[in-house]
């Protein structure tokens, strides 16, 4: 448990370096973090982050976005939610998921989380842990990277 409460707290250091918020020393590359952490630390790193989301001592702008929350609000803005149980139990997961996949692509995410105006000092953390199977392809965080261009954006999922 003190190994990822240890990286956790380098996290924290780490989006309110001024290098970090400034996307520096990454070759120009994209400024995003991916970090990885075991199921059974899910708990830990909600709490975390909801602490952060409420620390006023921040030297950044800390904006989190859930996917899995995101997803289920595409959902419900395509009048679909009410029906996913019934075409999962009709159909199969594997179905349901392909064509959730097919309904549900990089654009849909990107206008959920999209906001304005990008600010120097943005961190966006994004929320991966529970409907990965749904929105794992790599292309949605690409896409992301594109549209916040210039905003510090890190992401973190389980696995």
């Amino acid at each position: 448990m003190s190994e990822i409460k240890e990286r956790l707290d380098k996290v924290r250091a780490l989006i309110q370096e001024s290098e970090f918020l400034e996307g520096k020393g990454l070759s120009n590359e994209v400024n995003i973090r991916i970090f990885c952490y075991e199921p059974e630390n899910e708990m830990v790193v909600r709490h975390f982050v909801n602490q952060l989301e409420t620390d006023q001592s921040l030297d950044c702008h800390l904006i989190v976005c859930n996917l899995y929350k995101t997803f289920l609000s595409i959902c419900d803005d395509m009048d679909i939610t009410d029906a996913i149980p019934d075409m999962e139990e009709a159909d199969g997961s594997a179905y349901l998921l392909e064509q959730l996949n097919s309904a549900i692509g990089n654009g849909e995410f990107i206008d959920k989380i999209q906001y304005e105006p990008h600010e120097p000092g943005d961190v966006l953390m994004l929320r991966c842990g529970r409907g990965v199977p749904v929105y794992e392809n790599p292309y949605v965080i690409g896409s992301l990277a594109t549209v916040f261009f210039g905003c510090s954006d890190f992401g973190y999922v389980s696995g």
